[in-house]
């Protein structure tokens, strides 16, 4: 039987162009969710870090100190860095934001990466001029067979706003004269659908997302581990709680935020992995309703239809799943799902030739179908 995906042109979606990228209906809410969410933080990660410090020189460590440190070790570098985003990322760009992208290709052996950042070289200019920004392993091998890049930009310092092809997420460059120092040139790869376990761009994609899962989920234990460890034995003998309330309360809720992460943790890098060994794609038609709503995690909500192989219509959830898997069901009128449909109301979906496997939630059954 032929893969369904051998008669899919990978990117479906497309930016329109031609407009100040704030126009473009779907590029510019993702960015400006962001953009706010990162706003928001430079209020909300103090306060959460300054209540981890009064928590701490109130209570004196009597009440143990897993709870405050936390509140301040990690919270008080979430925001230098969502600080150092705002100057660096976020300010430069918002000008950039009047003008209209467009797609840049890689000349012939143009594409370069180092540790940190890939390198394209723009075709058709009579300068050199590289593209550089930050990618996931995925993304980076969906640029080794496809070497080009939605480019708005630059502006001041080289400044400039770039998404992969079929990305409905802009990222911050760099538009510069020369590639970083230890660019190495990489090998193009076949540019084609292939199935999920084939897949270039889906394999280098899920063997992050597990690495990532399983580091995830070792942090969360171990952060339960030391919560226990330090606010349990003093839980049992206090005789005043009222005394130690706050702290305690800290702990528990630290406690209950690391057993609900570090198993979602688990169940995804089970999930990956099965979903990763896929032998084919099962495309369902599929119908988008009402708004999508955009968080600032660069994650959405949705929710609309979807008919299933044996020609029944369910409804289907899409709760906290990446805006290119909105975009590109929105403009292709597909739900691309790795493997085959299996029973229960949970499925993987993705799209050939991206990096993208995404959880989404199958209903019950409409009135049509």
């Amino acid at each position: 039987m032929n893969d369904p995906a051998t008669e899919y042109r990978p990117g479906p979606f497309s930016p329109l162009g031609g407009r100040p990228t704030r126009d473009e209906p779907v590029l510019a809410p993702v960015f400006g969710s962001w953009r706010d969410m990162v706003g928001r933080t430079l209020l909300l990660h103090p306060l959460g870090a300054a209540a981890g410090v009064v928590l701490l020189v109130l209570d004196g460590g009597q009440s143990g100190l897993a709870a405050p440190v936390l509140l301040v070790a990690t919270l008080g570098p979430l925001w230098l860095n969502n600080l150092t985003a705002w100057f660096v990322s976020v300010a430069p760009t918002k000008r950039l934001l009047d003008e209209p992208g467009r797609y840049v290709t890689a000349r012939e052996g143009g594409l370069r990466y180092s540790t940190l950042a890939v390198a394209l070289r723009i075709a058709d200019v009579p300068e050199e001029r590289w593209v550089l920004l930050r990618l996931g392993a995925g993304a980076r091998a969906q640029l080794r067979a496809d070497p080009r890049l939605w480019l708005v930009g630059p502006g001041r310092k080289g400044v400039a706003l770039a998404a992969t092809p079929g990305s409905a997420m802009l990222r911050v460059a760099r538009v510069q004269s020369r590639p970083p120092r230890g660019a190495r040139p990489v090998t193009p790869l076949a540019y084609g659908p292939s199935a999920p376990c084939d897949d270039a761009a889906v394999q280098a994609h899920m063997r992050s997302r597990r690495r990532i899962s399983a580091l995830s989920s070792v942090w969360w234990l171990l952060v339960l581990g030391w919560l226990v460890q330090s606010h349990l034995p003093v839980l049992l003998r206090t005789e005043d709680p009222g005394r130690n309330a706050w702290v305690l309360a800290a702990a528990l809720a630290i406690a209950g935020l690391a057993v609900f992460s570090a198993g979602a943790y688990l169940t995804e890098f089970v999930r990956a992995g099965r979903a990763g060994r896929a032998l084919t794609w099962t495309p369902l038609p599929a119908t988008i309703d009402g708004e999508i709503e955009h968080s600032g995690h660069l994650t959405a909500h949705a929710k609309g239809r979807v008919r299933l192989p044996d020609g029944t219509e369910r409804l289907v959830s899409f709760a906290g799943v990446s805006p290119d898997l909105l975009a590109d069901v929105a403009s292709s009128g597909l739900l691309w799902v790795l493997g085959a449909l299996r029973h229960g109301g949970r499925a993987v979906a993705g799209v050939p030739g991206r990096p993208l496997a995404e959880s989404v939630t199958l209903g019950r059954r409409t009135m049509e179908g």
